[in-house]
């Protein structure tokens, strides 16, 4: 948002005597107090707006005069890493569609549900050995790292519709999503049909808010846990973080243990890549500005929608509605426990938070504006300004506070080094899988850059003069930036073909190999565990032990 200009019947007022302020500073500080960057959902913040524009709407009987916002998503439309939707829309044909007596209206346009099915299809696609394309399903289905357990089919995204009982399937409000592929078995090379259905219907809560009622189908008992997360996943990719918590809390991912596939569960790093949200149309929350009152959770300032309307159809999803000023409390998703503190008698009295963005907690808590929430908390040592403490009776009060939970809640942790004394487990190092995630992505970092060096090395001088010979067959003489920059595309597309094999070690294997000794602090003996996963403060791999032993090579 930047303020353009400024009119007022008062300007020439504070130009003259005795306050003797120009247009031109009036202008400068409505600047300084308004200007800003908004997020406007997922998209920006994933770098997925491939295209915006605005349009001015006059009123008519029906409709309020309007300031039209339009977006496109970029969005993959074939298995090549360059292969996107060409442009699209006509701003010279937009229409006011916001109803009279409403504040905001959103509409998708026709042929969204098939582009979003496709584009997250196209970015399963990897090339085999033999240069074809395959459409990988992995335990996260859009993350790298994660494992390969077998092959995607097809993904879908349509209108929900219901049998009745008699005659043709009657479309219903709603959204269903569907993936068909084959599950590979690790050990017997088997493969078995799977096919994942996930039902989302918008309704609204008791106050008149937005919120989703979602139900899982899946035809394979054996790969529920899999799903499960598939499912989250997927429903952050279309409704960002709020889906993807509705879809978890309804499948119970705590009751099937974080061991199973650690490091994809509750995955950080997946959320941070996950795109082509339905939030970006579907901006029901626009969050204005997000305040680090406190370091446990961000409150997000929001104009928020309370729909008169919302509705998913054959064509698209429109909602219309009034707006109000509103928040979210949040807690942010990389927060992880690096260290404890005991008491006088040894016991665990005071966890000690890893918070990443410190500085900008620092920076807000010293702040006390209109709308700023927060709870007692108290300051990190100097030592370590990152490190915020928290003790066990304020991690029940924030968990159980009307407004929470105000604490991130059941964090993943993997046990990375075991002290045994007298034949028994005395204490563990753990670590957190976010943490781990980092360390993954890290490998995997270091071995595309190992690959580039080497690629550019070996075939550097021949792929750059193909990008000469190339850009000149034309009769136009390329510019050093034109060069290097398809020289880098050319380059970049060599290296992820290289990487496709790849899989970075797993959370068991790094543990092994002592990549992540440097990393813990955080002790604790099996009992302190087991009493930290019932506080719901963290989420232990406990479930290596009880998984059947063929089944074990795809965890170790």
């Amino acid at each position: 948002i930047h303020v353009a200009d400024v009119d007022s019947p008062i300007l020439p007022i504070l130009a003259d005597p005795p306050f003797n302020v120009p247009k031109s500073e009036v202008l400068a500080n409505a600047r300084t107090a308004v200007d800003r960057v908004i997020d406007l959902g997922s998209a920006s913040k994933f770098k997925r707006v491939e295209d915006i524009a605005f349009k001015f709407h006059p009123g008519d009987a029906d409709h309020d005069p309007a300031l039209g916002l339009y977006l496109n998503l970029r969005l993959r439309n074939g298995d090549e890493e360059d292969a996107f939707l060409p442009p699209r829309g006509n701003l010279g044909s937009a229409q006011n569609l916001l109803p009279a007596g409403t504040d905001v209206a959103m509409a998708s346009r026709p042929g969204l549900y098939r582009d979003l099915g496709k584009d997250v299809f196209s970015r399963t696609a990897i090339k085999n050995a033999f240069g074809h394309v395959e459409h990988a399903l992995r335990y996260n289905i859009l993350n790298p790292n994660s494992k390969r357990i077998g092959d995607v089919h097809s993904i879908k995204v349509r209108q929900l519709t219901q049998n009745t009982g008699s005659g043709s399937p009657v479309p219903v409000n709603g959204l269903r999503v569907s993936l068909d592929g084959d599950y590979v078995d690790p050990i017997d090379l088997t493969a078995t049909d799977v096919t994942f259905t996930m039902d989302i219907r918008p309704t609204l809560d008791g106050d008149g808010f937005l919120v989703w009622d979602s139900d899982l189908d899946v035809n394979v008992d054996a790969l529920f846990e899999f799903i499960t997360f598939w499912a989250a996943t997927l429903g952050f990719i279309l409704f960002g973080p709020i889906g993807a918590g509705v879809v978890l809390g309804l499948a119970v991912v705590g009751s099937i243990g974080a061991g199973l596939f650690f490091g994809e569960y509750f995955e950080a790093r997946a959320r941070k890549k996950a795109d082509a949200t339905l939030t970006d149309v579907i901006l029901d929350r626009l969050t204005i500005r997000t305040g680090r009152w406190d370091p446990f959770y961000a409150t997000l300032h929001q104009v928020v929608t309370k729909p008169s309307q919302v509705e998913f159809n054959a064509k698209g999803f429109m909602l219309c509605g009034k707006a109000f000023v509103g928040r979210e409390l949040v807690p942010p998703v990389d927060t992880v426990i690096r260290d404890e503190r005991r008491s006088a008698s040894g016991e665990i009295e005071t966890l000690m938070y890893l918070i990443p963005d410190a500085d900008k907690v620092a920076a807000d808590t010293l702040l006390h504006p209109p709308g700023a929430h927060r709870r007692p908390f108290d300051l990190p040592d100097p030592a370590e300004p990152d490190l915020y403490p928290l003790t066990l009776d304020q991690f029940r009060a924030r968990a159980d506070d009307p407004d929470g939970p105000l604490v991130l809640m059941r964090i993943p942790y993997f046990p990375v080094c075991v002290y045994v004394r007298d034949h028994q487990i005395n204490q563990l190092l753990c670590l957190s899988g976010a943490e781990i995630e980092d360390v993954r992505d890290q490998l995997r970092n270091e071995e595309a850059s190992r690959i580039r060096a080497e690629i550019e090395a070996d075939q550097g001088a021949e792929i750059r003069q193909e990008v000469v010979d190339d850009l000149a067959a034309d009769g136009t003489v390329p510019t050093d930036e034109e060069i290097d920059e398809e020289f880098d595309r050319r380059l970049s597309k060599l290296v992820k073909e290289a990487m496709g094999p790849y899989e970075s070690p797993t959370p068991l294997q790094m543990a092994h190999s002592g990549i992540l000794h440097p990393l813990v602090r955080f002790d604790a003996a099996p009992k302190e565990l087991l009493m930290l996963q019932d506080e719901e403060v963290i989420v232990i791999d406990s479930a290596l032990a009880t998984i059947e032993p063929r089944k074990m090579t795809r965890h170790l």
